[in-house]
């Protein structure tokens, strides 16, 4: 028994706030339904068949490590988080900062150990439309208008762009949440999409010249939504996608998940 209990505070000590990184106080419902977006590339319906559950910040380096033991960041070291850099088992971490320069293997590892760890959920990438509405803060049909004007005067009030981020990362959940409570859908590092088979997710870049999960993707390429930390917060929009090798790590690339029950 003295050896099983032993066992269990090794465990716990190794992975201490594991249940935050997979508890409820993470999470968002988004219901479904459709709405209109009309934005600076076009006015368009997009239709959510399904609710669902999606991360109020980008996956942390803390939870990317204690999920799966090492963490492949750019931005751990301590001249980038000075105040809360840690270093565990010779990892070391900026906690708070997203995890960037994942490769798809790494994503792979990291859903595969989340989902045998959490019973009740399954966890898995956003599709585009999920991503969608939950950046654009819907619950439920809704218009949703851009005024081009007031976005470039508030961008760098919910997003680290190359105007305010220094060059780096930032801790996530630091600037405004939008309006289902969720931050950083602008700025900080790109999102990595889920490839969805779903018709209505394929049809909602009808609207593009080009589809890039049907046109790009083939099995070759992650779609990045969301905008990293270099970018001019004039490029910084909900509409502008990104490309990138599926093995190929860098650091502006990010992840956000979304959850359903099993």
């Amino acid at each position: 028994m003295k050896i099983k209990h032993l066992f269990i505070v090794l465990l716990l000590f190794q992975f201490p706030v594991l249940s935050q990184a997979i508890s409820g106080h993470y999470f968002i419902s988004v219901k479904r339904g459709q709405y209109i977006v009309k934005d600076e590339v076009a006015k368009y319906r997009l239709k959510v068949s399904s609710s669902f559950e999606i991360m109020k910040t980008e996956v942390t380096q803390r939870m990317f490590f204690e999920v799966t033991g090492f963490n492949p960041s750019y931005f751990r070291f301590k001249k980038y988080c000075s105040k809360e850099h840690v270093i565990i088992k010779k990892e070391q971490l900026c906690p708070s900062h997203p995890v960037e320069s994942i490769t798809n293997s790494d994503i792979e590892i990291f859903l595969k150990k989340l989902n045998t760890i959490d019973k009740k959920y399954t966890y898995r990438l956003p599709t585009h439309l999920e991503w969608d509405k939950a950046a654009r803060g819907v619950y439920r049909d809704s218009k949703v208008p851009l005024d081009y004007d007031q976005y470039l005067n508030e961008i760098e009030n919910v997003a680290w762009v190359k105007n305010n981020s220094k060059g780096q990362t930032h801790p996530v959940a630091q600037k405004q949440k939008n309006e289902i409570g969720a931050h950083d859908f602008r700025g900080n590092i790109w999102e990595v999409l889920g490839v969805s088979t779903d018709s209505e997710d394929l049809e909602s870049f009808s609207f593009m010249k080009v589809n890039p999960f049907l046109e790009f993707n083939k099995g070759r390429y992650l779609v990045m939504k969301g905008g990293p930390w270099y970018y001019d917060k004039n490029f910084v929009l909900l509409s502008e996608f990104s490309m990138e090798y599926r093995d190929v790590s860098t650091n502006v690339m990010g992840i956000r998940l979304v959850r359903t029950l099993k």
